[in-house]
């Protein structure tokens, strides 16, 4: 399916609202990151000279162009600065409809209905598709609910099943943050053929290996519905979507009792992370903080939970978290002035040591208690560790410990605090901020 996307955001623009989304903290950016260009240039493919589709000219990685300006065709750098290009202006538009929704997405929300919107034109936010109710509303979609929401676009001469492939990894930047389509192995579909009647959709997404919980309906004037015929039988809610089909709507004259919809089994938590196991549990802290911009992985889109924290990067999460603004370097390491601002106001006691070395788990502890200004307790939960900042640390749950072989609760307050850990604190330590 190609994109009409001058035309289309020449009509939407009309209608759109002049401002764009506030700039608020936590707001999602105005524009595409640099892995949704990175995705777009994978989907669609490099073209170095025009070509025509459906009466259009298209260049580069699929850009509609007026044909007379590259007449000796466009570079693979040319053609990447005109996808940014497209991409800045649809996301102008898309601000516009956030802030008239009052919706706030996070980058992986945000780059999936900008690539979404890159693929079909901006006309669907005009419309009452599945997805753009959710978004109206600020409906909080599950994956399987974001896949599906996603994946009824997905026609190019009916069903297409190439973008049924790239509408689930649409459905995972939007639920998951993820590029790489890490989860789109977990659903499956229905294709629906109305056989005289209708239905909302055509095309229905579920958990692979689990109940279908609940079918489409379908409607036929002076009939009932009868249910979904596989051809050998009916569909039931407690059938297992092991994977796709194509069904038929079956109608009848007379009252027909289907069988009701069953409850489904909640989705596993998963990570946008390929190293942090589904379930882990520090999933849900470090999903949070990544949501809200926090912290985020390497380059290599691992997040390295057991990785060790530096001082540098443990004063600045802490003191970020505690509500402090960002403070600039004030010298030849991006984390001076962090350290000067955690000097200036006695965040912690004795030597500073590397801004690159390890952050202990008592130093992290020093840091968050006095960046929150509490006062030392003398009887400390924890049989390792009788120190009176991790002591009222751990009476606010910012830190909690955890089981010794004896029973006992102990914090290791020498040991090296990991990646993992920090996230859990960090959470925490925002939460109590937060009130």
């Amino acid at each position: 399916m190609k994109k009409i996307i001058s035309a289309l955001l020449c009509l939407i623009l009309i209608f759109a609202l002049a401002a764009p989304l506030a700039p608020e903290a936590g707001a999602a950016p105005s524009g595409p990151s640099d892995a949704l260009v990175e995705f777009i240039k994978s989907q669609e493919g490099f073209r170095s000279q025009v070509y025509y589709a459906g009466g259009y000219a298209y260049i580069g990685y699929g850009q509609m162009v007026n044909p007379s300006d590259w007449p000796n065709g466009i570079t693979e750098a040319q053609a990447t600065e005109l996808l940014r290009e497209t991409l800045m202006t649809i996301a102008g538009v898309v601000d516009r409809y956030s802030a008239n929704w009052g919706t706030k997405l996070d980058q992986g929300k945000y780059d999936a209905v900008l690539s979404l919107s890159y693929n079909l034109g901006t006309r669907w936010l005009t419309q009452n598709g599945k997805l753009i109710t959710a978004l109206r509303a600020g409906t909080q979609l599950s994956p399987v609910q974001a896949a599906d929401c996603f994946g009824v676009h997905c026609h190019a001469g009916g069903v297409n099943e190439h973008l049924i492939k790239r509408r689930l990894y649409e459905a995972d930047m939007f639920s998951y943050g993820n590029y790489t389509g890490a989860h789109i192995g977990d659903y499956t579909w229905l294709v629906l053929n109305f056989n005289g009647g209708d239905a909302d959709n055509d095309v229905a997404f579920f958990l692979k290996g689990k109940p279908y919980g609940t079918l489409p309906e379908a409607w036929k004037s002076g009939y009932y519905f009868a249910g979904w015929s596989t051809g050998s039988a009916i569909l039931k809610p407690t059938d297992t979507a092991s994977g796709k089909l194509t069904v038929t709507a079956t109608w009848s004259t007379t009252p027909v009792t289907l069988p009701e919809p069953v409850p489904q089994e909640p989705e596993t938590k998963k990570s946008r992370y390929p190293d942090v196991p589904d379930g882990a549990w520090y999933i849900d802290y470090v999903e949070a903080l990544s949501d809200a911009g926090v912290i985020s992985g390497y380059d290599s889109g691992d997040f390295g939970p057991a990785d060790p924290v530096t001082f540098g990067q443990a004063l600045k999460l802490v003191i970020l978290a505690a509500g402090v603004p960002e403070q600039p370097s004030r010298g030849a390491h991006w984390a001076d002035g962090y350290l000067a601002y955690a000097i200036e106001h006695k965040l912690f006691d004795g030597e500073t040591g590397s801004l690159d070395a390890p952050a202990s788990r008592l130093l992290i502890a020093h840091l968050a208690a006095n960046a929150l200004g509490l006062e030392p307790k003398e009887e400390s939960p924890f049989s390792d560790c009788d120190d009176p900042l991790a002591a009222v640390l751990a009476e606010t749950g910012v830190i909690t410990g955890s089981a010794a072989a004896d029973g006992s609760l102990e914090y290791r307050p020498g040991a090296e605090i990991m990646r993992c850990e920090t996230a859990a604190l960090i959470f925490r330590l925002r939460e109590y901020v937060a009130g």
